[in-house]
């Protein structure tokens, strides 16, 4: 049994991964409004409300493919097989080098962990 003192100390940690959700979505839309292409945001935005490939291509005139390719990126098969752009392998590449959110997750870590 966790007693009273550990239901308060989970009641904090729920409180402050609350909070640390709410940091971390914050620093996400400034590096979406700071970093991406109008497009990429654009795009980004309209995943965020829901809406599916096809009609975010209906949306912004343009194939579903390059809605797919706009999220993923593009793989040159004849180089290998090398990715480049892609709004996911951009957003992940930024987020390892921010500061705000590398604390964010650090501190998520140290919750889950205890």
């Amino acid at each position: 049994s966790q007693g009273f003192g550990g239901l308060l100390n989970s009641n904090s940690r729920s409180e402050e991964l609350m909070e640390l959700q709410d940091r971390l979505t914050v620093a996400f839309w400034r590096m979406v409004d700071t970093q991406l292409t109008k497009r990429q945001r654009q795009v980004l935005r309209l995943c965020a409300q829901g809406y599916t490939q096809i009609e975010i291509a209906k949306k912004l005139n343009v194939n579903q493919s390059s809605i797919t390719k706009s999220i993923n990126g593009n793989c040159d098969y004849r180089n290998g097989k090398k990715f480049y752009g892609g709004i996911k392998r951009r957003l992940q590449k930024l987020a390892s080098k921010d500061p705000e959110m590398q604390d964010i997750f650090k501190r998520i870590r140290e919750i889950l962990e205890d």
